[in-house]
């Protein structure tokens, strides 16, 4: 992968490009060219070619990946001799860029595994594009993390948290997850247990649908005007990253009894991608749940859910093989 990043940048600007995308090489990698020029890195955000495998990785993993120079090494290895792409999200670049004692450390990975390193397209245009294309949702849409963090420009973490700017838009999102997004009680008295304290699939199902139709209203009311003949015309699981957040909500607090905090809406901001990747990396809680998801047949049939410990030690073994 990294390899075809450098020679796309000698490819002709009207051949197609060596990445693989299908596309010219000035419509695909050829556009960091043109990055000084624009006002938006938008026109950075590309298709991946189906034979990359797309790895997304939790905030807790990129955590723990740099705190062992070891495991460091495992993952620029083992992500630079691969067709593999290791992304993140912006949200989780906001829970990054509070870990104040690990920005030199995730400055030093992202400019090493900068060719490897892609951030997947940002969830207002992602939420944009499944509404523009419903029902058929879109292929998700990612950017080289090397157009923001090279030899000249190495100290993107830390430029993050210092940037009045990104930590207020960092703001905003807890404060609209808090205030907005995890209001559940008044959906809770509809959605009761049997006697012995278990939910069905079909609840977790009606759930999903009502949550997602619950937001669209609020905030997106030009799309539902379509079905207001017809709500029942609405399938909810053709818009996935707001079905696959609803289904999350679902498990985390009716199936598993935990309480919402401020914090998790960044958390359940980097679940809504999951069902735009092959393997989604993350913690014990989130992969109990998303795993549950995907036994019922609700989503995630063709995602792949690991620990965390799981994938780290998978770096470690393929590096000492």
């Amino acid at each position: 992968m990294v390899r075809k990043i450098k020679k796309a940048k000698r490819a002709s600007r009207n051949a197609l490009c060596p990445c693989g995308s299908g596309r010219k090489y000035k419509h695909c990698c050829g556009r960091r060219l043109q990055a000084q020029e624009t006002t938006s890195l938008l026109d950075a955000f590309i298709e991946i070619p189906r034979t990359i495998t797309t790895y997304l990785l939790d905030t807790c993993v990129w955590s723990t990946i740099v705190q062992s120079e070891s495991t460091v090494n495992a993952f620029v290895s083992h992500f630079g001799s691969q067709n593999l792409l290791a992304g993140l999200t912006a949200y989780t670049l906001f829970e990054l860029s509070r870990a104040e004692r690990l920005l030199p450390q995730l400055d030093c990975l992202f400019l090493r595994a900068r060719y490897n390193i892609w951030i997947a397209l940002l969830y207002d245009q992602l939420l944009d594009l499944e509404l523009r294309t419903y029902p058929s949702p879109p292929t998700m849409r990612w950017m080289p993390m090397s157009m923001i963090c090279d030899e000249e420009q190495p100290n993107v973490m830390s430029k993050f948290a210092s940037d009045s700017r990104f930590t207020s838009k960092r703001d905003e999102h807890l404060q609209f997850g808090y205030a907005e997004f995890m209001s559940l009680e008044r959906f809770k008295e509809n959605y009761p247990p049997d006697e012995h304290g278990h939910y069905s699939s079909d609840q977790a199902r009606e759930f999903a649908w009502c949550n997602a139709v619950d937001f669209l209203g609020r905030y997106f009311r030009d799309f539902l005007r379509r079905f207001r003949d017809d709500a029942s015309a609405l399938d909810t699981s053709k818009i996935p990253s707001v079905q696959m957040r609803s289904l999350f909500l679902f498990h985390k607090y009716y199936i598993y009894h935990q309480t919402p905090q401020e914090s998790d809406f960044l958390d359940f901001a980097t679940v809504s991608y999951v069902p735009y990747v092959d393997v989604y990396v993350t913690e014990r809680n989130a992969m109990n749940a998303l795993r549950h998801i995907k036994s019922t047949g609700l989503m995630l049939s063709d995602t792949n859910i690991v620990h965390i410990t799981e994938f780290v030690e998978g770096l470690e073994a393929t590096r000492n093989e």
